[in-house]
Order: structure tokens, then sequence, then C-alpha cells
């Protein structure tokens, strides 16, 4: 695997959406690598609002 591609968990992406610094600085330049139930789990959160759908959206498809 290339060391620009780094694999992550729902939480990372959570964190990432919520702009923790510390995780933006470990990610930047990284390729991001989900699996379907990354994007299930994100898409799944209870009463998301038309704009956060869109920004999740926006990241996953961007992994």
């Amino acid at each position: 695997m290339s060391e620009n591609k780094i694999f992550v968990d729902t939480n990372i992406l959570i964190y990432l959406l919520d702009g923790e610094q510390e995780i933006i600085e470990i990610l930047n330049g990284k390729e991001l690598v989900i699996s379907i139930i990354n994007e299930l789990e994100l898409l799944s959160f209870p009463n998301l609002t038309e704009n956060q759908e869109n920004t999740i959206r926006d990241l996953l498809s961007g992994c």
C-alpha cells in the first residue's frame, strides 16, 4: 500500500468533519480509504440537515 493512503474509521471522519486540527494535520496530503460501512454510518445520523449531508457526501466523494 502506498504511504500516501490511509484507511480511516468512521470516528476519524467525524473528527475531520468537526474540524479537529490535529486530525486535519495528520491526514493532510493523504488519500483516505474508507469502507461502505463508513458511508452508511455517517449518513445514518439522525436529524442530519441538508447542509450536513452535503458536507458528508463531499468528503466521501473524495475518498
